[in-house]
C-alpha cells in the first residue's frame, strides 16, 4: 500500500517547509505549484522531485486538486494546505487506518480532524483513493461515497499567502453561484464570507435564502441559524437574534456555542438556565466545534475591537468638522476606546474624561486616573469636571459624546442627559437607539426627533456629516444613528 501527499501552493514560503516536515515519512509528495514569485518551488524541491508547475490556475480549487490527484501514484492520496502541519506520527496513524478498511471498496475516503489556530475545529473527507475527482472552486470536496471516521489531526495557521489575494474566496464563491445559482452548499459559504467582511446585512440576507432550501445538512442547517442570530444582534435587532438562536437549538440541542450565544442575550435568572444547558451539551452533529468563545459586541472587551474602525472613521470626520480638539468628555464611555481613538487622531496631548459604571481597570484603553465610576441613572446631575480634575479644568470641553447609551437610561433622566452634554460642550458627538431597533437592556427606544427636539430646546442643532451611512464597515447603530450637534448654528439638519 503506497501512500501519496498532495498539495497546490502558491507564494507559501513562509509555511511550506513546516508543512513538508510533517509529512516527510510518505511514500510520495506530489506538489503542484500555481504561480509562486517567492522561494516556495526552491523549498518545496528539498522534500520532494514532483514538483509540478504545468497547471494554470484557473480560481478553481477543486480543478486543481484533481489536477495534484491525478500527478499521485499512490493508492490513498492525503490532501494537505501548507498553513497545516500533520500530528507528530501522523503519517504511522494514517497507515493504520488504511490496513484496517483497504479491503473494503465501500469506503473511498478517510476523515481528518483540523484545528485552527486553537479556534474551532473540524472534520473533512481529505485522504481518498487514488483516481478521486474534486468539485467546488472554492471549499473544495472530493466526490466520494463513504467516509471512514479517524481521529487523525492536522493543525492549521492562517497563511501569510492568503492576504495577498483577501478577496479571492468570495470571487470564487461568485464565479461558482453564477454556474450553480441553487446550490445550497455555495449558499452557504457565501454567506460566510459576508460574515467575515462585517456586512451583517448581507449575510443574513444570504443566510435566511440559504435557510428557506432547508439546507444540506442538519449541521450546515444550524449553523446557519447561528450565524443569522449572530448578524442580527449585531445589527441591534435582539428579539429576531434569539428567535434565530432558538432554531439553531431546535435543529440540533447539542450545539453548545448556539447555547452559549442563548446565555449571552439574556439577564439572569434565564441566562443561568443556558448556561446548565450548554454544560452538558456534547456538540454532537455540529459543523464547526469552536474552541474560543464568539465575540460577542456587546461585551465590553469584545465590542472595543469592532469599534475602533467606526469611532476612527468618524472622529477624523468630526476633526475635519471642528479643527483642534483639545479636551473630550465621554458620557456611557465603555472601555474608552472614542477617547483613545480621539487621542491617536489628534495626536497631542489632550484632556480627556471617560464616565460609566463598573467597568473593570483591566479593560480601560484609558489611563485609570481618566476614569470617573458613576451610575448615570442615578447621579448624572451630579457630574462636576472641575472637581473630578480637581480645580484644574476650566471653561468647557470642545466636544461632548454620549453614544448608545441614552436607551439604557430610564426616560426621566433624558432631559438631564441632554443638560448635562449641553452644559458640558458646545459640541455634542451623540447617538441613540431608535424605537424598535432591539438590543439588551434597551428601556428607552426613541425616534431621533425626540433627541433632535431636546437638543434644540438648548439652542444646539444637527450638522450634517457626510461619508458615514455609506460606510457599511462602521457599525449599524454608529452608521443609522449619530448625530452632531453644535450650539447656536442652524445648519441642515440630518435627514
Amino acid at each position: 500500500m503506497k501512500l501519496s501527499v498532495a498539495m497546490i501552493v502558491k507564494n507559501e514560503e513562509v509555511l511550506l517547509s513546516r508543512c513538508l516536515e510533517s509529512v516527510k515519512d510518505a511514500d510520495e509528495i506530489v506538489i503542484c505549484d500555481t504561480g509562486s514569485t517567492d522561494r516556495t518551488i526552491e523549498i518545496a524541491k528539498q522534500y520532494t522531485d514532483k514538483v509540478f508547475t504545468d497547471y494554470v490556475w484557473n480560481d478553481n480549487f477543486g480543478e486543481a486538486y484533481t489536477h495534484a490527484f491525478n500527478k499521485c501514484t499512490g493508492d490513498w492520496i492525503l490532501s494537505i494546505d501548507a498553513d497545516g502541519v500533520l500530528e507528530e506520527g501522523g503519517i504511522a496513524k494514517i497507515r493504520k487506518v488504511i490496513e484496517k478498511i483497504d479491503n473494503d471498496k465501500s469506503y473511498d475516503a478517510i476523515y481528518y480532524e483540523i484545528w485552527r489556530s486553537g479556534k474551532c475545529h473540524h472534520t473533512l473527507p481529505r485522504i481518498c483513493r487514488r483516481g478521486t475527482k474534486w468539485y467546488y472552486r472554492v471549499h473544495s470536496n472530493p466526490l466520494v461515497k463513504k467516509q471512514y471516521p479517524s481521529d487523525v489531526r492536522i493543525f492549521a495557521d492562517d497563511s501569510p499567502a492568503h492576504k495577498k489575494d483577501p478577496e479571492r474566496a468570495l470571487r470564487m464563491l461568485l464565479l461558482q453561484r453564477k454556474k450553480m445559482p441553487e446550490d445550497k452548499r455555495t449558499i452557504y459559504y457565501l454567506a460566510r464570507e459576508y460574515w467575515y467582511k462585517g456586512d451583517y446585512e448581507t449575510a443574513n440576507k444570504i443566510f435566511q435564502e440559504y435557510i428557506k432550501t432547508g439546507g444540506s445538512w442538519r449541521g450546515e442547517l444550524a449553523d446557519a441559524y447561528l450565524h443569522s442570530a449572530r448578524c442580527l444582534w449585531y445589527l441591534q435587532r435582539g428579539d429576531d437574534a434569539r428567535e434565530q438562536c432558538g432554531h439553531a437549538i431546535m435543529v440540533n440541542p447539542d450545539f453548545k456555542e448556539a447555547l452559549l450565544f442563548m446565555a449571552d442575550m439574556y439577564y439572569e435568572p434565564m441566562k443561568s438556565t443556558w448556561l446548565k444547558f450548554a454544560k452538558i451539551a456534547d456538540n454532537k452533529n455540529v459543523l464547526f466545534i469552536r474552541v474560543a468563545h464568539t465575540p460577542d459586541p456587546y461585551n465590553h472587551k469584545d465590542r472595543q475591537k469592532n469599534t475602533y474602525y467606526s469611532a476612527k472613521k468618524i472622529m477624523e470626520i468630526i476633526k475635519e468638522k471642528m479643527g483642534d480638539i483639545r479636551s473630550v468628555v465621554d458620557l456611557g464611555c465603555g472601555v474608552g476606546t472614542w477617547l483613545k481613538v480621539t487621542k491617536d487622531i489628534v495626536n497631542h496631548d489632550i484632556t480627556i474624561l471617560g464616565i460609566d459604571k463598573g467597568i473593570p481597570e483591566e479593560l480601560l484603553v484609558i489611563p485609570k486616573s481618566q476614569y470617573k465610576d458613576v451610575d448615570l441613572s442615578k447621579d448624572i446631575k451630579n457630574i462636576n469636571p472641575f472637581i473630578i480634575f480637581k480645580n484644574t479644568f476650566t471653561y468647557k470641553f470642545d466636544l461632548a459624546i454620549s453614544l448608545e447609551v441614552a436607551e439604557h437610561l430610564p426616560e426621566v433622566v433624558s432631559d438631564d442627559l441632554v443638560d448635562k452634554l449641553t452644559s458640558m460642550s458646545d459640541n455634542v458627538l451623540f447617538s441613540a437607539a431608535t424605537v424598535g431597533q432591539g438590543g439588551v437592556g434597551h428601556i428607552n427606544e426613541q425616534p431621533v426627533e425626540y433627541w433632535i427636539n431636546k437638543f434644540a430646546k438648548r439652542n444646539f442643532y444637527p450638522v450634517t456629516l457626510s461619508g458615514i451611512k455609506d460606510d457599511k464597515n462602521i457599525l449599524s447603530w454608529y452608521r443609522n444613528n449619530i448625530l452632531f450637534f453644535q450650539k447656536k448654528k442652524i445648519l441642515e439638519t440630518i435627514k
